[in-house]
């Protein structure tokens, strides 16, 4: 009966391993893809610098 829980338990962390994993992954693509549209848009990148200044000072 001990056997069975363990084997749950561990299905259940391998599951949650991988969807982990997977959401690294993710956000990973996401932010190199997010700086490689930085690099073609200077503009974005002064806009969002001057969003972060603000966003700092308020708070």
């Amino acid at each position: 009966m001990r056997f069975d829980a363990l084997a749950i338990g561990s299905v259940r962390l391998f599951r949650l391993a991988l969807g982990s994993l997977v959401l690294l992954i993710g956000t990973a693509l996401l932010v190199v893809q997010g700086f490689a549209w930085l690099d073609l848009e200077p503009r974005m990148l002064r806009v969002l610098e001057w969003a972060a200044l603000c966003a700092l000072t308020t708070a």
